[in-house]
């Protein structure tokens, strides 16, 4: 799907992993806006989602005329300090070390094996037929969904945004 002058990918999960590069990303979050005729416009952000709107709203603030009206991160703290927590010494590092784990090359696997164990455990507390769907996707197309689940993390670290954020925000 070309949406002005920016590509966004035509795949919901694309197999290239600079697909989701955080920069690509943010291209995607403006070039929506672009095809979608909106000048200006508030962004809200939910996990990997608030993740990219963090540098998406980093990357606004440097513009002549900003188009972010407001800025809403769901659960993704901004990059800085989440990166500064990861090396504090403190907890955060052991609670995301699955990260490192997602990165590697064998986390398909592990996911995968046993006929996708790892995956009905994630999804134990969800109920039975959604439990099945989530097995079903991931497992789907050698694991298609899953690939393109895991390079989130590949493709991410939490180095700094360019510039300040100067948008309204609310964390």
């Amino acid at each position: 799907l070309l949406l002005g002058p920016v590509s966004i990918r035509h795949q919901a999960r694309p197999p290239a992993l600079e697909d989701y590069a955080v920069d690509r990303l943010v291209d995607d979050v403006f070039g929506f806006a672009d095809a979608l005729g909106v000048e200006r416009f508030h962004l809200v952000g939910h996990d990997w989602g608030g993740f990219v709107a963090w540098y998406a709203a980093a990357r606004d603030s440097q513009q002549a005329e900003p188009r972010l009206r407001s800025l809403t991160v769901v659960s993704t703290p901004h990059p800085v300090p989440f990166r500064a927590a990861m090396h504090s010494g403190g907890d955060q590092r052991e609670r995301s070390s699955y990260m490192e784990w997602f990165r590697s090359a064998d986390a398909e696997a592990g996911w995968l094996a046993d006929d996708g164990a790892l995956l009905t455990a994630a999804y134990a507390e969800h109920p039975a037929d959604a439990r099945e769907e989530y097995r079903r996707v991931f497992t789907a197309d050698d694991g298609a969904a899953l690939t393109g689940g895991l390079n989130w993390y590949r493709a991410n670290t939490f180095h700094p945004p360019d510039g300040a954020i100067t948008a309204p925000t609310l964390y």
